[in-house]
Formats: C-alpha cells, structure tokens, sequence
C-alpha cells in the first residue's frame, strides 16, 4: 500500500511540474478500474488511455457492461 501512496504522489508532483513548464500529461498503460479513479483525480490529467483493460474486461463482462463501469469512474472526475 505505501508504494501505491508513494507512486500517486510522485505521479501528482510530476504532473504539476510538466503543467508549470507548459506541458500537458496524458496517462496509460495498466489503468484499470481498480486505479483509473485515484489517477483521475489528480488535477492536469489531460486524457487517459483505457483500451486495453477495457477491452479485458468486456471479455469477462461484455463491452457494453465494460463500457459503462469505465464511464462511471470517468464521469467522476
């Protein structure tokens, strides 16, 4: 659990530091529902990149199932 904390953390330092230099920041690779929201709600976070896992996870659930558990997560941020 304290490299998840310490991993967010770094990730909103850097954020915050590509925002002071004029940078925007996108994220992805192994988002997913467990971490798409802690990483959401780190402000500057332009865009992420989901398709992976959601696809994974349609195959388990269905792509409209999978579709909408991700919007729900997104549509909190």
């Amino acid at each position: 659990m304290r490299f998840y904390k310490a991993f967010y953390e770094s990730q909103m330092l850097a954020t915050q530091k590509a925002q002071e230099i004029g940078l925007g920041v996108n994220a992805g690779h192994d988002l997913n529902l467990q971490n798409l929201e802690k990483l959401c709600s780190i402000s500057g976070i332009l865009e992420v990149s989901i398709g992976h896992a959601l696809i994974a996870d349609a195959l388990e659930v269905g792509l409209f199932a999978a579709v909408q558990d991700y919007l729900k997560i997104l549509s909190l941020n």
